[in-house]
């Protein structure tokens, strides 16, 4: 779709969308009749992924966009906007690979970093696009982590930040209800996308990965990100009028496993 142009459609952002979640969050909210913007940080990697979309019928724009440059946050609103006319839907996917530090090895420079990044950024973009989704009856859709509620140990920061991104979701969610602004965050537990063989880990090893992981999902299988992206579909696209303030899981049971009272 060509800049300039608008939409009668709801239009989404969802950063870090070309693979994952991310990716499956644009997928099915474009297969819901939303215009979906896109991004990477790699512009070709948006263009791609936004070009993917449109050969299925859908109105799709890849922006360049890079959670780590504050200079990026307006300009990705904006272009949105621009291109479309509105914005209905922000769905905070994208996440500073910062925040993937064992404690031992953090440098202050790397924690503030990490804070400035996923917590500081992620509110000042949602802050950004309020006036239009105020505009629009629109949403706020961040994407959170189940380790929010059980620690997962060797990620402290990952950790803490999705801690954050949840009270996050609560007190927005709180402050925007008066003008019309829902705000909501999806809790995934392990998902199976290509994060381990992107970090170069053999075959082997990445399932060998997910068969340990397994043994922490009471429902017996690792979810797939078309599990989450269903989810951002209802919320943004088919229902939830109701929803706000809501921190959901989808962990396959990972937050409320419990232990046996007797072996065996």
């Amino acid at each position: 779709m060509s800049a300039a142009q608008t939409t009668d459609r709801r239009v989404a952002i969802v950063t870090g969308a070309t693979k994952g979640i991310g990716n499956s969050a644009a997928r099915e909210l474009a297969a819901a009749g939303v215009s979906v913007v896109v991004t990477s940080r790699r512009e070709q990697d948006a263009q791609r992924a936004a070009e993917a979309l449109q050969t299925e019928g859908a109105q799709a724009l890849g922006v360049a966009f890079d959670l780590e440059r504050r200079d990026d946050l307006a300009r990705l609103v904006d272009t949105a906007v621009g291109s479309f006319g509105r914005l209905d839907i922000l769905v905070n996917n994208a996440l500073s690979t910062s925040c993937v530090t064992p404690v031992e090895a953090l440098t202050d420079a790397v924690v503030e970093f990490a804070f400035t990044s996923n917590i500081t950024h992620t509110f000042l973009l949602s802050r950004l696009a309020h006036p239009h989704l105020r505009a629009t009856g629109g949403q706020v859709i961040n994407i959170g982590s189940a380790v929010a509620n059980r620690h997962l140990l060797g990620l402290p920061l990952y950790g803490i930040v999705k801690g954050a991104v949840a009270q996050m979701t609560r007190v927005l969610a709180a402050e925007w209800a008066g003008d019309g602004v829902r705000v909501n965050a999806i809790n995934p537990g392990f998902v199976r996308t290509s994060a381990f063989s992107d970090l170069g880990m053999p075959d082997a090893l990445v399932e060998s990965s997910y068969d340990y992981y397994r043994n922490y999902q009471p429902l017996g299988r690792i979810a797939r990100p078309a599990d989450i992206g269903r989810l951002v579909a209802y919320l943004g696209a088919a229902g939830g009028e109701m929803m706000t303030g809501a921190v959901i899981e989808v962990d396959g049971g990972y937050s409320i496993q419990g232990r046996p009272l007797y072996p065996g």
